[in-house]
C-alpha cells in the first residue's frame, strides 16, 4: 500500500471515529487496534506512548461525571466519559500505527499534495513525536527522581513539573532544528 493510501485511509478512518458515539463500536475497534499493534511487534513502544494518555483518559472521564449535561453525578456520565476517551485512544492508535509502520521518507511522500512548506512541516511534526514521548519519559523519571508524587490528582503538582520542561525541551530542541536548517541554506 502507499504511503499516500494509507495517509488517506488514515484520514477516513479518524474522520469516521468523530462520527460515531457507541461505546461497542469503540470498545471493539480498540481492540483490534491493540491486537494488530501487538502483532507487528510495536506493543512496548505503543504503551510508552499511552502512558502519559492515562491520566488524561481518568481526567476526561472525571470532567464527564461532574460536568455532563444529561446527568451529572451518574453511570451514563462515566459511560460518557470512557466512550470518549476510547475514541481518542482509537485515534491515537491509528496515528501510532501509521507512524511506525511507514518512514519518514514515505510520509513526506504522502504529504506532498499539501501547497507550500506544508508537507515539511507535518513530516517534521511527526517525527519529532518519538521523540517529545521519549523525553517526557526522561523528565518523569528524573521528577520521580527528585520527590514528585505522580498519584496526586491536584493538575498543577502532577502535570506542570513535566510539561513545563517539556515545552522548554521541546522548543529548544525546534530552535535547534531551524538554526541547522537555516545554516544549510533550506528554504532560500
Amino acid at each position: 500500500m502507499t504511503a499516500k493510501a494509507k495517509l488517506l485511509a488514515l484520514l477516513a478512518f479518524t474522520t469516521a471515529m468523530l462520527f460515531f458515539d457507541n461505546l461497542a463500536v469503540f470498545a471493539v475497534v480498540a481492540s483490534g487496534l491493540t491486537a494488530v499493534i501487538a502483532l507487528k511487534g510495536h506493543a512496548k513502544l505503543f504503551s510508552s506512548w499511552l502512558k502519559p494518555m492515562v491520566f488524561m483518559f481518568a481526567f476526561i472521564i472525571a470532567i464527564q461525571y461532574v460536568t455532563y449535561p444529561l446527568a451529572p453525578y451518574s453511570f451514563g456520565a462515566v459511560l460518557w466519559g470512557v466512550t470518549i476517551s476510547l475514541r481518542i485512544y482509537v485515534i491515537m492508535a491509528a496515528v501510532f500505527f501509521f507512524v511506525r509502520t511507514t518512514s519518514m521518507s514515505r510520509i513526506a511522500e504522502a504529504f506532498s499534495f499539501l501547497p507550500g512548506r506544508l508537507p515539511e512541516a507535518m513530516t517534521i511534526a511527526i517525527a519529532m513525536l518519538p521523540q517529545i514521548t521519549e523525553l517526557s519519559g526522561k523528565i518523569i523519571t528524573s521528577q520521580k527522581a527528585r520527590g514528585a508524587n505522580f498519584r496526586s490528582l491536584s493538575l498543577t503538582s502532577t502535570y506542570m513539573p513535566v510539561l513545563v520542561p517539556l515545552f522548554g525541551k521541546t522548543l529548544q530542541r525546534s530552535e535547534k532544528m531551524a538554526l541547522a536548517m537555516q545554516a544549510r541554506g533550506y528554504g532560500d
